[in-house]
């Protein structure tokens, strides 16, 4: 929501990259946020994420517990038990699948 370019002049590329990221979000299959802590003064990544992805879609991966309760759980509607885990152990979720 900033304004690039100056005061009397609006920089219109970062409208469009959010217009963009928008699309992507609502069309992905599954949507995986990395190590972002979502820091409430975000107001425009808030947004973007609630509205471009779907319940269901999105899994956060962040090793605050906090961080997944407080700032991710109402805004993408997360289920309550959505583990706080690292990068190495979301990677060892991929390579060994459960069952």
């Amino acid at each position: 929501m900033k304004q690039y370019g100056g005061e009397d002049r609006r920089n219109r590329i970062f409208s469009r990259l959010w217009r963009i990221a928008l699309d992507a979000l609502r069309n992905a299959e599954e949507v995986t946020i990395i190590g972002y802590s979502l820091p409430p003064a975000d107001s425009a990544a808030w947004t973007l994420l609630h509205t471009g992805c779907e319940h269901g879609r999105a899994v956060v991966v962040n090793p605050s517990k906090a961080v997944l309760v407080n700032r991710y759980s109402d805004l993408l509607r997360l289920p309550g038990f959505m583990p706080a885990m690292d990068l190495g152990a979301w990677l060892d979720t991929k390579e060994n699948p459960e069952p």
